[in-house]
């Protein structure tokens, strides 16, 4: 993730690839609180959306499960043009905590205790209060 100014960017890297995504603070907000109702819920599949400011954009957040497990897709149309990258829900539920602990630090300043990795399909991850940027590395 990277503070720009009114928004927040999201990566998702993968071995090949990477995915951006941008949001602006009042989605970032939403998806905090997404999140946190998220991991209390026990729904299969889910489908929420935001509407960014002036209808400038719609951002999307699903709910998925495949083989692999639980997963979050989160989804930005602008002009008709989608971006969306895969957040992992992870053992224990740590890929999804480690975006909302990270979206709140980001957002308000507050970092929440360190979570441990050895159990997620999160194989690293960075965050640089300086710069605000948070990278997550898949398996």
């Amino acid at each position: 993730m990277l503070f720009n100014g009114g928004a927040i960017s999201i990566t998702e890297q993968k071995r090949e690839r990477s995915f951006h995504l941008s949001i602006g603070l009042g989605c970032v907000s939403w998806l905090i609180d997404q999140l946190q109702e998220i991991r209390k819920a026990n729904e299969q599949t889910l489908f929420k959306k935001f509407t960014g400011d002036f209808n400038s954009y719609q951002f999307w957040l699903e709910r998925h499960n495949n083989k692999g497990g639980s997963f979050l897709r989160l989804s930005k149309c602008v002009g008709g043009f989608v971006k969306t990258i895969i957040l992992p829900k992870g053992r224990d539920v740590v890929g999804w905590r480690l975006m909302e602990d990270n979206l709140v630090a980001i957002a308000y300043g507050v970092l929440k205790n360190s979570l441990r990795f050895e159990s997620a399909k999160v194989n690293s991850l960075q965050f640089e209060p300086m710069n605000a940027e948070l990278k997550l590395n898949f398996k």
